[in-house]
């Protein structure tokens, strides 16, 4: 019950607002160290906010919860990378 309430709580449309990827690493949410296949959270999440998705079909894409993205969405509001639509 409480996993569904963080997640209602959480959700929300997000555009992202550069049009190419954005310098993550000075920002502290890309590794500097990393194998090939290691993407960050912060860039997969990015490639799907599209202003039509909300934050509980993108955690549903990603194998993800709702709520556990919600720090993330604080970082990257912190940096404008991305804003609310609704």
């Amino acid at each position: 019950m409480q996993e569904i309430i963080l997640n209602l709580e959480n959700n929300a449309i997000y555009k992202n607002t550069t049009f190419c990827e954005p310098n993550l690493g000075k920002r502290g949410l890309y590794h500097t160290l990393s194998s090939i296949n290691d993407i960050p959270l912060a860039c997969n999440f990015l490639a799907f906010l599209d202003g039509k998705k909300d934050i509980l079909d993108i955690a549903e894409i990603l194998n993800l919860q709702g709520y556990e993205l919600k720090d993330l969405v604080q970082k990257l509001l912190e940096f404008k990378l991305l804003e609310c639509v609704n």
